[in-house]
């Protein structure tokens, strides 16, 4: 019979392993990938996105039965909120692949709802949200406590949720360490084209699309890092995008 103490041992060495098995089971796959008919810009996309996974496994090691979590998840208030940077690679862009930057900002709902939205820029790229000025107009109304007495009043604060929910991630806890966040963004405009020829149509251009994705949130206090892999898709033209980054940011407590 194995005693407890035993027990723990071969539970930490098993997850050792496994972090140590993880990254071979996503890499063959990838090559493997590399060497069939699938498009050079989907490869990259295997490719880049294996490698932040790989670098979030090591956050999946259990902590030993009995002791608490170093860094647990905050508890996701109402009024907190966040806001991060991050670097970012543009798979099936006009230009194939590109870099670019990104800010993005959580508003917390509760403890597994949150309202997000985020502005991407590169050479010749941007898009964003309409979130991006409902989240801080948000913030604002709720941290003055404003109050609306009037039918208009009312309907501008109904206009200002709706910005700032069209874009909404829920929160799984994995045992007080990480949180997966999947999330959905009804609305973005995307602006992109060939480096500097703005005149030309033939892909994506200004677009209107939607957008998911899922990230992996990591906390360090209030800091964290959060890789991440969306796809979006043109409304009307139906052109995909896929975009995969880690966003590095701060958790702010709200009133």
């Amino acid at each position: 019979m194995i005693s407890t103490q035993s027990y723990k041992i071969l539970k930490i060495k098993s997850t050792k392993l496994l972090t140590i098995s993880l990254p071979i089971c996503i890499f063959i796959p990838v090559k493997l990938l590399q060497a069939s008919l699938i498009p050079n810009w989907m490869n990259r996309i295997f490719t880049v996105f294996s490698c932040i996974v790989l670098s979030t496994t090591v956050f999946c090691q259990e902590t030993p039965a009995g002791l608490p979590v170093k860094y647990p998840v905050p508890e996701y208030v109402f009024g907190d909120f966040s806001l991060s940077l991050s670097p970012n690679l543009l798979c099936n862009t006009p230009n194939e692949t590109q870099l670019a930057g990104g800010l993005k900002m959580n508003a917390y709902v509760c403890r597994w709802l949150s309202f997000e939205t985020d502005f991407v820029a590169g050479r010749d790229y941007y898009h964003f949200g309409p979130g991006i000025a409902g989240i801080p107009i948000f913030l604002l109304f709720l941290s003055t406590g404003t109050e609306f007495d009037s039918f208009g009043a009312m309907l501008l604060e109904i206009f200002i949720v709706a910005l700032s929910a069209e874009h909404v991630a829920g929160h799984i806890l994995v045992k007080q360490a990480i949180d997966i966040s999947p999330y959905i963004s009804l609305l973005r405009f995307k602006h992109a084209f060939k480096y500097g020829q703005f005149e030309s149509f033939d892909y994506a251009g200004d677009q209107v699309s939607g957008a998911f994705g899922i990230q992996v949130n990591k906390y360090f206090n209030r800091f964290y890092i959060s890789p991440y892999a969306e796809v979006n898709v043109g409304y009307k033209d139906h052109i995909p995008g896929v975009n995969i980054g880690i966003n590095c940011g701060y958790y702010f407590y709200g009133r």
